[in-house]
């Protein structure tokens, strides 16, 4: 069985936090992602970790990620005509911190 869902199963939270081993959150970060899932009634949140450059080759490199998702994302991230801001073709997720409700 995959690592992330033996610990699933353990898990006895409401939400399950999925993060890179090289992502280093605030001491808030987890409660307020939890707290705004809660609020809006969400299911998955998601964020954009704050990149660490630390040589010329990431501070080439790393930036052009969030240009990346925003390509994929219908008019380059801008809403569509018409489209509200829980329109599911917005919807995006960045893999490196995810926050999911255990279910």
């Amino acid at each position: 069985m995959h690592g992330c869902a033996l610990l699933a199963e353990a898990a006895r939270g409401t939400h399950l936090l999925f993060l890179d081993a090289d992502v280093r959150l605030e001491p808030h970060t987890a409660a307020a992602m939890a707290a705004h899932a809660e609020l809006h009634a969400l299911a998955l949140v998601s964020a954009v970790p704050r990149q660490i450059i630390g040589s010329l080759g990431e501070a080439l490199t790393v930036p052009m990620i969030n240009v990346l998702m925003q390509g994929y994302l219908p008019g380059g991230g801008r809403a569509p005509r018409g489209a509200s801001a829980g329109d599911p073709r917005m919807a995006a997720a960045c893999g490196q911190l995810v926050l999911v409700e255990a279910r």
